[in-house]
């Protein structure tokens, strides 16, 4: 049964969000720049800086017309109908009319991407491809940049956007240009770049569920040629969406605070440095927090106790906190740019999981996870704006030294006391060389012709101990919060130190664009991208699988139509996937853990089209549509969850079943979403009206294809009232205002099919400053 929430802001709301036609949204930008210009030394060399904007005249803008969006997603500054590249852009202005402050919240604006939290890493899908791994140690199909470093942890990966410049999705494999390869695409962040004029931004605001949210971003001038800037974010939602029915305390609140600071020095005209640093923190359940899926029933016969509600006989938590910090040098020798990026990261994550979701003792499991991160990148690029040759050459090392330190199973037979204790100890370092380099060479005026090469060196090893032992009859029950609970005598234990493991692969991009009009491109593209394959870290004894490969071919055009009030874009493209990494759940006692193995081969295919209008400079409207087709087309070892015949209890895991020929998970057929921007004039005053919609057909979250996401359907919208000369504004805000009902993780165990609801109807109100 749906929540129902009464109140007289929420009519306040909806009288807003009734006023506007809420159909598409994904990216507009202000700024405008030449085809194919080059950036500015930093730009270029870390994708963080902001382009020179260009204001057309009033009388232009008055007329309307979709205004140039400006990307680096070739690290040189384009406008984005020239890049041969299927590519979505969200500007933080639109992300901040719209509602898009997360990486969840992103999927509601961009075509065919899908991200949801899972237990305790972000779950990113784009195009049908991501990973469910779960590992501390494990690396997203979709790679994250933020200003040019790469986000190694998943844990890391999800983050409140907050002082963005813009969000890139680049969508395919992507290593020839990038410093760490990625098989299904890339999120590029950019941050706002410090700025000698003195300005600050902060907004603060209350919503329902007692959340109070917070924002402040400042920047000024320090020096002769140096700036600097500072961000904060906060927010605090105490009280859940739902109980937790064993314990009887609320579940699904939030905690969230981060900071992010930036020098700037330009050293004359050649050189410029950029300091950055940031802190993030956040405790959270969405995700870790599951109940029994409809339809389906726990190891002591009780079914799902209501959408919002769990029933465990611990409380799940998830906590992080990462931090870290970056040096970018950029030198300018004429006609070659050198760059430097330097990166160091570390995260550490704990979370409490009750991973049989009933009451009594069957499976809980605690984990602690830590990663210290270091990369360096080094990149020559061609600076010349009038050579036909455009190229860059680059040098990519990490590691990672990450650990799990312990992750420990509570396992017993469903009474009030655990029966044993399963402790797991290891980690699996990781060293990464890689060299890349990508050209191209423009034939003509009209035509040009990229090829890059990318070969990736990744060696990796595991040291892990594991130990199982009787439950210490002297430790408490119920279990408490401040795991891990020391053993008893052990009854099992054994050292897992097995061969390291090097994998090396070469991959490449082969593009051909052409313009026929100014307003008018076609380009196709062949990539291969690589994926390395990595142990199962709590199942140590099995070997590593073997590494992903996909090749992608892509064909797509860009088009301006109607004096540039209209535009239309469509990019088409064919996934060949081999050695699929899944991650399945296998027994362990009454509970399950999670195992890694190779899926086989796939195939996915699909057509992607945006349509842009822009009638009036006050009037904005977006229309993205995608449709996808995906297929294991060899999995002749598939794993799958069925009802225990017996009692319908739990899950009983059966194996080698043949999936060959079935639907690819996280692959909705069709996916939709539409947006209006528009700014109505109050005398020196405005209102802007804003809206998103998203539909969503459904998908599958587990390989039988017995646990789907029904079809969804989400509208958030925002009224922004803007006071004369712009200093303050008030924003009314409301987001699932259908307050549907859709899940951000589920997955189909031994113990039950399990589900961790999305975000119900949510609203509230905030106040901007701006000086």
């Amino acid at each position: 049964m749906k929540r129902r929430h009464s109140s007289l802001l929420q009519y306040l709301l909806a009288g807003a969000s009734g006023a506007v036609l809420t159909i598409a949204a994904p990216a507009y930008a202000q700024d405008t720049a030449p085809a194919g210009s080059t950036a500015d030394a930093n730009e270029a060399a870390t994708t963080a800086a902001q382009p020179p904007a260009t204001e057309p005249p009033e009388a232009e803008q008055d007329e309307g017309g979709v205004a140039d969006i400006v990307v680096v997603a070739q690290r040189r500054e384009q406008n984005l109908q020239d890049v041969p590249i299927a590519i979505s852009a969200v500007t933080g202005e639109t992300a901040q009319a719209l509602g898009v402050n997360s990486t969840e919240t992103l999927t509601f604006s961009t075509p065919s991407l899908d991200v949801s939290r899972g237990t305790f890493n972000s779950a990113i899908f784009l195009r049908g491809v991501g990973s469910l791994n779960s590992n501390g140690a494990a690396e997203s199909s979709i790679a994250v940049f933020v200003d040019g470093v790469y986000m190694q942890s998943q844990q890391g990966g999800v983050f409140n956007f907050n002082n963005i410049e813009r969000v890139e999705v680049l969508k395919g494999p992507q290593g020839t240009l990038f410093g760490r390869n990625a098989t299904g695409g890339v999120i590029n962040v950019i941050t706002r770049r410090p700025s000698h004029d003195t300005q600050l931004e902060a907004r603060i605001g209350y919503g329902n569920y007692d959340t109070i949210e917070g924002q402040l971003y400042a920047t000024t001038g320090i020096g002769e040629g140096v700036a600097g800037d500072i961000a904060f974010y906060y927010r605090n939602q105490s009280d859940g969406w739902g109980t937790n029915l064993t314990t009887g305390n609320e579940v699904f609140t939030n905690n969230h605070f981060g900071v992010r600071g930036q020098l700037l020095f330009e050293i004359g005209n050649t050189t410029t440095i950029r300091i950055g640093a940031d802190y993030y923190r956040f405790s959270d359940q969405l995700g870790s927090a599951l109940n029994v899926a409809e339809g389906s029933k726990g190891l002591d016969g009780t079914g799902n106790p209501g959408y919002y509600n769990v029933r465990s006989t611990v409380d799940d938590y998830a906590r992080s906190r990462a931090y870290g910090g970056s040096i970018n040098i950029n030198h300018d020798f004429g006609d070659v740019r050198l760059v430097s990026i330097t990166a160091y990261r570390q995260t550490y994550g704990r979370f409490l999981l009750d991973a049989d979701r009933v009451a009594g003792y069957y499976t809980q499991l605690s984990s602690t996870r830590r990663s210290r991160f270091f990369s360096q990148e080094l990149q020559l690029q061609s600076d010349n704006p009038t050579s036909p040759l455009t190229w860059i050459l680059g040098a990519f090392y990490m590691t990672d030294r990450n650990s799990e330190l312990p992750n420990q199973f509570i396992i017993g037979s469903g009474g009030p006391r655990p029966t044993t204790v399963r402790n797991f100890e290891g980690g699996m370092p990781l060293t990464s060389y890689s060299a890349f380099g990508q050209a191209t060479y423009r034939i003509g005026e009209s035509t040009n012709i990229t090829a890059g090469l990318r070969y990736t060196r990744d060696e990796r090893s595991l040291n892990a101990i594991i130990i199982q032992s009787p439950f210490p009859a002297a430790q408490p029950t119920p279990v408490p919060d401040d795991f891990p609970l020391t053993p008893a005598t052990p009854t099992l234990t054994y050292p897992v130190l097995p061969p390291d493991v090097t994998q090396s692969k070469l991959t490449w991009r082969l593009a051909i664009d052409h313009h026929f009009t100014d307003d008018f491109m076609v380009y196709a593209s062949y990539d291969r991208g690589f994926r390395g394959g990595v142990y199962s870290l709590t199942t140590p004894t099995i070997p590593a699988v073997l590494p992903e490969v996909i090749d992608a071919y892509s064909v797509g055009f860009r088009s301006d139509l109607m004096d540039r009030k209209i535009r239309f874009n469509v990019d088409a493209f064919y996934y060949d996937f081999k050695n699929l990494q899944f991650s399945i759940n296998v027994a362990v006692g009454a509970g399950f853990v999670s195992q890694l193995f190779n899926a086989a081969d796939a195939r996915i295919y699909g057509i992607e089209a945006g349509l842009t209008i822009v009638p009036t400079r006050h009037l904005q409207i977006a229309l993205n549509a995608s449709y996808l087709n995906g297929e294991y087309t060899n999995f002749p070892m598939g794993t799958i969850n069925v009802p225990n015949p017996v009692n319908g209890n739990g899950n009983v895991t059966l194996n080698n079943v043949d999936l060959s020929g079935t639907d690819t998970i996280r692959t909705p057929p069709f996916t939709f979403n539409a947006s209006v921007q528009y700014e109505i004039p109050i005398g020196d005053s405005s209102l802007t009206l804003a809206g998103i919609y998203y539909h969503n057909s459904g998908f599958f979250w587990s390989l039988d294809h017995r646990l789907k996401q029904p079809s969804y359907d989400i509208i958030n919208a925002t009224a922004t009232w803007t006071a004369p000369g712009g200093r303050w504004d008030v924003q009314l805000w409301a987001k699932n205002i259908l307050n549907e009902e859709y899940s951000s993780y589920a997955n189909a165990t031994g113990a039950a099919d399990q589900v961790s609801p999305a975000a119900p109807r949510t609203y509230g109100i905030s106040v901007g400053i701006h000086f």
